[in-house]
């Protein structure tokens, strides 16, 4: 026959053999209140403001500024590497060597700095009034 609960232990404010002693729900402490600063929702512009960040359009701008830069350097890689694909191909065709892919990739890094120029100075130029053109 089993024994009513009270005489069998294990409740909640009791200890049990071998192990802490487990507290009961009145034991605790009360939380403490959480403060209205956590409460309420964070307005970000007036916080950037009085940080002296930058407004949101600004943060915009500087973002296509940087996809501009990236842009520039990934087309710089990306040719330098083209020619010297374009002379390891001639090397592979003729059997010269390294000597293609070495006058590759030193045509390659001459067209790309060729085209960076060209492509700073496009961004330099005021844009014209006219409407044909590359800008």
């Amino acid at each position: 026959m089993a024994k009513p609960e009270s005489e069998q232990g294990g409740g909640a404010g009791e200890a049990e053999p071998g192990g802490p002693r487990v507290p009961e729900r009145g034991d605790l402490p009360a939380a403490p209140p959480i403060p209205e600063l956590l409460t309420r929702p964070v307005d970000h512009a007036r916080v950037r403001a009085r940080a002296g960040g930058p407004a949101p359009s600004s943060q915009v701008a500087n973002f296509g500024e940087l996809g501009k830069a990236v842009a520039i350097g990934v087309d710089f890689l990306a040719t330098a590497a083209a020619g010297g694909f374009l002379g390891w191909l001639i090397d592979y065709w003729q059997s010269w060597g390294h000597r293609g892919l070495v006058v590759g990739v030193i045509l390659g890094f001459l067209y790309a700095t060729y085209r960076l120029l060209r492509r700073l100075n496009a961004l330099e130029r005021p844009p014209s009034g006219k409407g044909g053109g590359r800008q």
